[in-house]
């Protein structure tokens, strides 16, 4: 049981990272959209 949730806490800590890397990216997009329309 519990290595089993240590394996849970390694798989959801990249998970988190990738989403947040996401939508750091979506939202540097965004910006760099919205000053080329401007």
């Amino acid at each position: 049981m519990r290595s089993r949730g240590m394996i849970a806490s390694l798989i959801s800590i990249p998970i988190h990272d990738i989403g947040l890397s996401i939508r750091a990216h979506i939202l540097i997009r965004s910006l760099h959209h919205h000053d080329f329309s401007v």
